[in-house]
């Protein structure tokens, strides 16, 4: 039985941060299942990337393929990632939306051991599902800029420690 769409409007503040804990936590620490719960059976993410070093495709549709794409195939590319907000609200939180979240991201290349670092913004919209609760619906992620930094030793550890 596949879960059906019951609400899709405006979402409480304590809803929209607990989904987007449970996005992080899944991105963040390569926990794919708790990325899943995070999303819509039916739901997409839609890539703007202004990087040149980055690359994903412009959009995923299904919750399963969301999980496995952004993250599992992800973290064949990539080790300690950690994503920060750049605000201390949510952005504008209206009507299901959650638009302009600015975030930083912190990781390695597990190829190079170079450090990464990036910016951008995300849009994410809600829908509650019966007997699931808020999920995403749509992620619209803006990667704005991505640098590829040489990492000598601890550095990623520290940058991370300082954030």
């Amino acid at each position: 039985m596949s879960a059906q769409i019951i609400e899709k409007g405006p979402i409480p503040l304590d809803a929209a941060s607990t989904v987007l804990e449970t996005y992080f936590d899944g991105k963040d620490f390569n926990q794919p299942k708790v990325l899943r719960t995070a999303f819509a059976n039916h739901g997409v993410v839609k890539f703007t990337i202004d990087a040149e070093i980055i690359e994903f495709p412009s959009e995923i549709r299904g919750g399963d393929l969301i999980a496995k794409t952004l993250f599992e195939d992800f973290h064949k590319q990539f080790v300690d990632v950690r994503s920060y907000y750049i605000t201390d609200e949510l952005g504008e939180l209206s009507d299901g939306v959650i638009k302009g979240l600015h975030w930083l991201v912190v990781m390695k290349e597990r190829q190079t051991g170079n450090l990464r670092v990036g910016t951008g913004s995300y849009d994410f919209t809600f829908v509650h599902e019966a007997f699931l609760g808020w999920r995403i619906d749509e992620l619209k992620i803006h990667i704005q800029e991505m640098l590829s930094l040489a990492d000598a030793g601890e550095g990623i550890r520290s940058l991370q420690g300082a954030l």
